[in-house]
């Protein structure tokens, strides 16, 4: 069940969608990880839009599936999902780390078909609590581009661009890697 994604273009009262959405986070909190709760239920995460950490508008830098062993004589691994995103003030990147990923899913249709185009912004996202005790994240894209990762657990961490001279705060320098702009 969606509270905030299958209705985010609807006309239906955002504030009440999401008091009934924490209501939920809220309930299912003792079954979640340490890690999860330190995201979902920050006091930042949903409801500051001038932190530089929350998501929205938030664009994808890259996403990598890692198939880890764990062990090798019995042919046993582990997959890992990482999503890297540049934040909306473009000054920093933020990573999700999804470690034993259970299942995912990534659709993106496009909207016409003569360019590709990229995910556009990060919209909004929730996570549900599997039957399994799994944790779900669900993503919505402007583009209508959705992601859903079912996984033991989420790793979340922010790291800010470093100024180009000291005390430059109005000019970052993107990663060395240049995927940042």
């Amino acid at each position: 069940m969606t509270y905030l994604i299958d209705t985010y273009f609807s006309e239906d009262d955002i504030v009440e969608k999401h008091r009934i959405y924490s209501d939920y986070l809220n309930s299912i909190k003792d079954g979640l990880s340490k890690n999860v709760k330190d995201i979902f239920l920050s006091d930042w995460y949903y409801d500051d839009y001038f932190d530089n950490r929350t998501t929205h508008d938030s664009r994808i830098q890259h996403i990598i599936i890692e198939e880890i062993i764990i062990d090798k004589e019995n042919r046993i691994r582990r997959m890992d999902i990482e999503i890297c995103l540049i934040n909306k003030r473009r000054n920093g990147n933020i990573f999700f780390k999804y470690i034993d990923v259970f299942s995912y899913s990534m659709i993106k249709e496009p909207r016409n078909h003569t360019v590709s185009g990229g995910h556009d912004d990060w919209l909004c996202d929730e996570i549900e609590l599997s039957p399994n005790k799994n944790v779900t994240h669900q993503i919505l894209l402007h583009n209508y581009a959705r992601i859903s990762i079912e996984s033991k657990d989420i790793v979340f961490r922010f790291e800010p661009f470093q100024p180009s001279t000291p005390g430059d705060t109005d000019n970052y320098v993107a990663p060395p890697d240049g995927t940042a702009w």
